[in-house]
């Protein structure tokens, strides 16, 4: 309960009517009301007419803990021992036994109270209006995290139907591990850009990888840059050498947040190793099917890329790191090199290479079908 402007008295603590911040009543007259607050900005004293002052007494009632201002003790005010100016005397609190001090009310500032229970016990909880207020700017605040997609009026490129559903679902299917296949020149890199900017504008992901062949790597930057306004970092021997002659030492990958390489480059044990050890938030590997993991009877061969696309994605990390798959030509590839990296990406979405086989001899049926429901519906 706060007390009203008719009991504003000199050396009486006030705060603002609708706002935060303590300050305390240095002069009081029928015209004007003259007040100086704690903040270190406020150099001078502020004035108010009297009439109708937007300013409210703070009600240091009994009991409430209070921190004494000049000593930084804490304090609990039992009873008003002189109202103008207000003294209050307190229980002082400290390493010995508690005893009664008097003390200014301009020297007392309420600690604020917010453990739940405590505030309904001691009656501060607030107007239904106030909780609704923050309630929606609360939600206006955090709106464009969970909107459909946020990021579609930042982009410099118009996004067609198929790409806007493509990145829609990978976005809205948590970890975002996918295998994009669309087909040569149906945008692959735009779809991958835009998830790149949608799951950075959401602030889900941070440290971007970006795997790509040696002679897309510049046709990459210049596409982020230009399109999504994303800056990704081209590492090479070359870069690293010059962050080695700056001064900047250690790993290089962790110099920063979204890194773009090629997959000849980075393949190579000695920076395989190196980028393995940053915790990535998204790789993106172009050119996927590069990635290979071949059966020869009995024997299994794998390529260096897909070794090291196997040590980014450790059965540890599969719920935590994003990951795409570009690649136009999934069905040139054996079964098994397609099994292999759909296990990358979800090693629990088939139980095994024979359930993968039965389902991939499904799809045509299912193909089928839904050309035929196309049919009859565009007759009707």
């Amino acid at each position: 309960m706060e007390q009203t402007a008719l009991a504003l008295v000199r050396g009486a603590l006030v705060r603002w009517t609708r706002g935060s911040g303590y300050a305390v009543v240095q002069a009081i007259s029928d015209h004007r009301i003259v007040v100086r607050w704690d903040e270190e900005r406020q150099d001078h004293p502020t004035t108010f007419t009297a009439k109708d002052p937007p300013l409210v007494r703070v009600d240091v009632k009994n009991g409430h803990v209070c921190r004494r201002r000049s000593t930084d003790q804490i304090v609990v005010p039992q009873e008003t021992v002189a109202p103008d100016p207000p003294v209050w005397r307190c229980l002082l609190l400290g390493d010995d036994s508690p005893y009664l001090v008097n003390i200014e009310e301009a020297d007392l500032r309420p600690i604020p109270i917010t453990n739940p229970i405590d505030r309904v016990a001691t009656g501060k909880i607030g107007s239904l209006a106030r909780y609704r207020l923050r309630e929606v700017t609360r939600w206006y605040r955090t709106q464009h995290f969970h909107d459909d997609l946020v990021s579609l009026g930042e982009t410099g490129v118009d996004l067609k139907p198929h790409q806007v559903s493509v990145v829609h679902r990978v976005v809205a299917n948590y970890p975002h591990r996918f295998l994009l296949c669309d087909e040569v020149g149906l945008g692959k890199t735009i779809e991958a850009g835009t998830v790149v900017k949608e799951l950075r504008a959401r602030r889900v992901v941070q440290r971007v990888l970006a795997i790509v062949p040696p002679n897309l790597v510049r046709q990459w930057q210049f596409e982020m840059k230009t399109k999504f306004n994303e800056v990704f970092a081209i590492l090479n021997t070359a870069t690293v050498g010059y962050l080695q002659d700056q001064g900047k030492v250690g790993n290089p990958f962790l110099h920063f947040d979204c890194v773009l390489c090629s997959s000849r480059w980075v393949e190579s044990p000695k920076w395989a190793k190196l980028c393995a050890a940053v915790d990535w938030d998204l790789v993106i590997v172009d050119e996927a099917h590069h990635a290979r993991h071949q059966l020869f009877g009995k024997k299994a061969k794998s390529t260096r890329l897909y070794r090291l696309v196997q040590t980014l994605s450790p059965p540890e990390q599969v719920m935590r790191r994003g990951m795409l798959f570009l690649t136009a030509t999934p069905l040139q590839l054996h079964t098994h090199e397609l099994y292999s990296l759909i296990e990358l990406l979800d090693p629990a979405l088939f139980p095994s290479e024979e359930h993968f086989d039965r389902h991939r001899a499904s799809l045509p049926g299912l193909g089928r079908l839904v050309e035929y429901l196309s049919s009859v519906l565009e007759q009707k």
